[in-house]
């Protein structure tokens, strides 16, 4: 097959699955105007909430994006052709050096001709709704390929057809009660500088607070009590009923006093042995020893030095907090010394 008809298929693919998506969803989009006249190539770097984040970012971005994939699915006997036919990317989870060469010269040559290669840094999806940790590899390949960043926040897809149950390997499948269920999708400002794993995470954690706030705008009646209502409905999707029904009670103490009880907006969830699509078995941590837990869905945190840097994992500064029930705009002093990990995990003091 030619390279014109397999350009002419994708495009026909990218129209049918764009249908598709939107048969599905309400799709709420922010930031796409601001990258149609981007023609750099790069990477797109994107929380994982479900099966379907491949589709739906290629279905709305302007650009031609090529996604990664584990090695194992990628050689699907039946699946293959069309994962080739898509230009994805395989790369095996194990440390062979011949492995890792190929796909970085592989993505180098797609920035350079001006495609995007996206990436859940996470290497996982969501099993309890909160954004984990990410990997060192995206860290090396922005660092050592000269390319645009755009960071990506998917949000309102827990429940949703093929995201994970709490705590589970199992998906929600197609039905009437998850059909056109809203959904937002907030592409950030393209990123030129030369970013770390974390900074890149915190840059995801924020876009989460702007996608949240739209949540709010877009679903409920805008009135006193929407914010906190969206802020009990996100908990629903992190813990179990018995948990839930404690972090709610905490959540109203702290709605009218926020800054001088921090950690109510901090919650630790259970650890899940979940096994993903390739099979393999991992634990996803919903808590760590010695720390307060992470910030809850439509909170960011950050660590900020005496001279109003930005600091990195696990370097002690002045904590400073946005959220839609404070200021989803600006950054707050909370007056809080602490710590955030590379896992997003807070830990107040020394």
């Amino acid at each position: 097959m030619n390279a014109k008809i397999k350009s002419s298929l994708r495009k026909t693919l990218k129209m049918v699955l764009k249908t598709f998506v939107e048969l599905i969803f309400k799709v709420h989009l922010k930031g796409l105007e601001k990258l149609k006249e981007n023609k750099k190539g790069g990477f797109i770097v994107s929380n994982h909430v479900s099966m379907l984040d491949a589709i739906i970012i290629a279905t709305f971005f302007p650009h031609t994006v090529r996604f990664v994939m584990h090695k194992k699915v990628y050689n699907s006997w039946y699946l293959s052709w069309f994962f080739k036919l898509l230009k994805m990317i395989p790369i095996g989870d194990n440390n062979n050096k011949t492995d890792l060469s190929l796909f970085e010269e592989t993505c180098k040559k797609a920035v350079e001709k001006g495609e995007y290669v996206c990436i859940f840094p996470e290497g996982q999806i969501t099993r309890n709704g909160q954004l984990g940790g990410f990997k060192k590899g995206i860290e090396h390949l922005v660092k050592s390929i000269d390319s645009t960043v755009i960071p990506v926040h998917l949000d309102n897809f827990i429940g949703t057809p093929l995201s994970f149950k709490i705590g589970t390997s199992k998906t929600y499948s197609f039905s009437f009660s998850n059909w056109r269920k809203n959904v937002f999708i907030n592409f950030g400002e393209p990123l030129e500088e030369k970013l770390s794993s974390f900074q890149l995470r915190q840059k995801i954690k924020e876009l989460e607070v702007d996608n949240f706030a739209i949540r709010c705008t877009n679903t409920l009646n805008i009135n006193k009590d929407a914010h906190f209502e969206m802020l009990v409905e996100s908990l629903k999707s992190m813990l179990p009923i018995n948990e839930f029904e404690l972090a709610v009670q905490r959540l109203k103490l702290i709605y009218q006093r926020i800054v001088n009880r921090l950690e109510l907006l901090i919650v630790e969830t259970q650890n899940y042995k979940v096994t993903d699509i390739s099979g393999k078995t991992y634990t996803i941590l919903g808590s760590k020893i010695n720390t307060l837990g992470k910030p809850i869905v439509g909170v960011a945190i950050k660590t900020v030095n005496d001279f109003g840097k930005e600091l990195e994992a696990n370097q002690f500064g002045r904590l400073y907090i946005k959220s839609v029930i404070i200021n989803a705009n600006h950054w707050v002093d909370t007056n809080f010394y602490g710590s955030i990990d590379e896992d997003g995990f807070v830990k107040i003091g020394l």
